[in-house]
């Protein structure tokens, strides 16, 4: 009886303490993400105009600064252009749309699954003409040190957002 009350306990806390992180994306990444898109939701767009000029998504941006490897995390209110080349939408029932931007392929160690869904992406491609909300919350800024990412900075473009 005890022994399978015990088992039980330890089936659940396994349960309980194991989250399902997005497959396409390393934990590090997805949990930087997840945490910039908690605290700079996008915005419910209750004006019509704006609604239809705003096309929100989060940007993730990989570059070399000197020897280091630089992870820049952004929301945008422009969507991107069919021009731009990156990895494509990421999004699953946690993860809000992310366009992952990577030229020189440095965040292969973060990006499992290279998704490129030209059907999907168009869904967010920027409109001609279009004049998006100019509202910028803060860019956070990382440096990849021992495969884990290492908050740097975080830039203020503009004092009040939303």
């Amino acid at each position: 009886m005890m022994k399978n009350y015990i088992i039980t306990v330890i089936f659940l806390l396994l349960l309980t303490c194991c989250k399902n992180y997005n497959n396409d994306l390393d934990k590090n990444l997805n949990m930087a993400i997840l945490n910039y898109q908690k605290e700079y939701p996008i915005p419910q767009l209750t004006n019509k105009n704006e609604a239809g000029q705003a096309i929100y998504l989060y940007k993730v941006y990989f570059w070399k600064e000197m020897r280091d490897t630089i992870v820049v995390l952004q929301r945008s209110s422009g969507g991107i252009s069919k021009l731009d080349k990156g990895y494509g939408i990421y999004q699953d029932e946690n993860l809000q749309p992310t366009f992952i931007y990577d030229d020189n392929n440095l965040g292969s160690r973060f990006i499992k699954n290279k998704i490129n869904d030209i059907e999907k992406n168009k869904r967010y491609y920027w409109l001609k003409g279009a004049t998006p909300p100019e509202n910028f919350p803060p860019v956070y800024k990382y440096k990849v040190i021992n495969n884990e990412l290492k908050l740097v900075k975080i830039d203020t473009v503009w004092q009040k957002w939303d």
